[in-house]
């Protein structure tokens, strides 16, 4: 398992972190995953409504607005 280290950790929240953890009966490096994991699950979930939403209203071009490869080299061409 790896570790983590913190530097300049502000001293009120690592007293709030202390006190959340003993009133959950946790250790300190305990609470500290959990609202980790629980956070880190909320953004996961959040990010793929967006991307979901971003897909499904995606407009997507009519095949007949792209030209083709083969007009697109005529035209190069003829340059």
């Amino acid at each position: 398992m790896a570790t983590l280290h913190i530097r300049r950790f502000p001293e009120p929240l690592y007293h709030r972190l202390a006190k959340l953890a003993t009133q959950e009966r946790r250790s300190l490096s305990a609470e500290v995953v959990v609202l980790l994991e629980r956070e880190l699950s909320k953004w996961s979930k959040s990010q793929e409504k967006v991307l979901t939403a971003l897909d499904r209203w995606r407009l997507k071009p009519s095949r007949s607005a792209i030209p083709s490869s083969l007009e697109l080299l005529r035209a190069d061409r003829q340059r």
